[in-house]
């Protein structure tokens, strides 16, 4: 009586074998590893204790569609990893390709892969469907980018906002330098690809990296910051509308950037700016004002301390609330600007240092 395989253990040792060749199964290359790795497995003394290539490609036939292969042709079957324990081997491939080569085309996948010509578009689009890499169309040739997973991989970082960070001084990167690391005949192709899915922003012969915008925009902070913190001069505070038409006009006289951005762009960066700039200088930012902490506070000071200074030049208030009898109306008529917040909030501040000012007169006299 003729003995039948062990179907079961032929479709584990294929796949394992799939997986170890990142999905691929070449039967007849495979062909004598299948057959040792059978005649060692414990398949009982009810089934076969040998196998042939044609028990293999029956076995894998039976097993297409149902237990996760896929017949490419004769003698290839591809038996999906991605979501396998071995997966992160194709991840881990990809990550020490991309290392190196920031683009790469057909030939670089079929050679790393070791995987055959005819396979190659097959697991290229396997690999655009799991995000692992991202086309680039180049006439009838085809590059390839790393995808949005290999970001998000933990054991490392290929993506292209990574490798562009690399390349990037001060949050732009050239076109010469650019070109350079691109590195492939179809570099306008691919310049375009990182434009249209907002990698970069041209800003006339280099380019903003849009995952370094923030350098970008200490860069220009640190250029900027002197002259824009000049305009709040004596007083210290601005309405933040006109300290955000600062940064941008002072932006405008040094570099010419802004009008190559789009308008969302343009709006990030200089917020950025001026968070730095405020970062950098002590300046506190609400929704309506501006406020170099260290001036105001000074000029604050100044003011509340004229004001007491002057009541007593003509006579001496018995308690503090006669001070605040003659002090708080000329508070009231201050006016710096035509930005009411600014005057209320300068007003606010002024009567509250005129109080500890004149409460620390009553301290005084107390303790005497």
């Amino acid at each position: 009586m003729i003995r039948p395989v062990d179907a079961e253990t032929i479709q584990d040792i294929c796949r394992d074998v799939a997986l170890d060749n990142y999905g691929f199964l070449y039967v007849n290359d495979h062909k004598e590893y299948i057959q040792t790795e059978y005649e060692s497995a414990e398949t009982g003394l009810r089934t076969a204790g040998t196998v042939s290539l044609s028990d293999i490609k029956q076995t894998l036939q039976d097993a297409t569609g149902r237990n996760g292969f896929e017949r490419r042709r004769n003698g290839v079957y591809y038996f999906n990893s991605f979501n396998s324990r071995e997966g992160y081997r194709v991840s881990d491939e990809l990550k020490s390709i991309f290392t190196y080569d920031f683009v790469v085309n057909k030939q670089t996948i079929e050679s790393r892969f070791d995987i055959a010509p005819a396979d190659v578009d097959f697991f290229a689009s396997e690999l655009a469907n799991e995000d692992y890499i991202r086309r680039i169309a180049a006439g009838e040739r085809a590059y390839y980018v790393s995808g949005p997973r290999l970001k998000d991989e933990t054991s490392g970082d290929a993506s292209v906002d990574s490798r562009l960070n690399e390349e990037a001084e001060h949050g732009t990167i050239s076109h010469t330098d650019l070109e350079r690391v691109i590195d492939v005949a179809a570099t306008s192709d691919v310049i375009r690809f990182f434009e249209k899915n907002d990698f970069i922003a041209d800003i006339d012969d280099e380019y903003v990296v849009k995952s370094a915008l923030d350098d970008y925009a200490a860069h220009l902070a640190n250029a900027v910051s002197e002259d824009s913190i000049e305009e709040f001069g004596d007083i210290g505070i601005l309405p933040l509308s006109e300290f955000q038409q600062v940064i941008e006009n002072e932006i405008n006289d040094r570099f010419d950037v802004l009008k190559h951005l789009s308008h969302g762009d343009t709006s990030e960066l200089l917020e950025l700016v001026r968070e730095h700039i405020a970062a950098n200088n002590g300046l506190t930012v609400d929704r309506k004002l501006a406020i170099d902490s260290e001036q105001f506070e000074i000029y604050v000071t100044r003011r509340a301390t004229q004001i007491r200074d002057d009541i007593e030049s003509e006579q001496q208030p018995p308690s503090p609330s006669a001070y605040r009898d003659h002090g708080y109306p000329q508070i009231e008529s201050i006016e710096v600007t035509d930005s009411q917040p600014v005057n209320q909030h300068l007003r606010e501040h002024i009567k509250e240092k005129f109080d500890t000012l004149v409460n620390e007169r009553f301290s005084v006299e107390s303790d005497v």
